[in-house]
């Protein structure tokens, strides 16, 4: 569980006393709860791009990992902002 707010400073002191990890400057606004029951499944973000790129782009290929590695987000650079055109042997999710 994660949230963005627009008035960061306000929490920056009260949300770690529950269990809410802040990146600082690498993300200002942005929280994330890794307090008492929290499971991370950031790998699975990162996996579903490198699946996504891989079907949309059989000839560059990228490990299937769940890291973000500097091939991943090459790949997330150079993806369209419109997304894919849907391919005919695609099914309706």
């Amino acid at each position: 569980m994660a949230f963005d707010v627009t008035d960061y400073q306000k929490y920056v002191d009260i949300l770690p006393k529950y269990g809410f990890e802040w990146k600082g400057e690498v993300d200002v606004w942005h929280f994330t709860y890794a307090g008492e029951g929290a499971t991370a499944l950031n790998h699975l973000n990162v996996l579903s791009f490198q699946k996504f790129w891989n079907k949309n782009n059989l000839e560059d290929k990228i490990q299937e990992n769940g890291i973000y590695t500097e091939e991943t987000e090459k790949r997330m650079l150079m993806t369209p902002i419109d997304g894919y055109q849907k391919r005919k042997d695609d099914q309706e999710l």
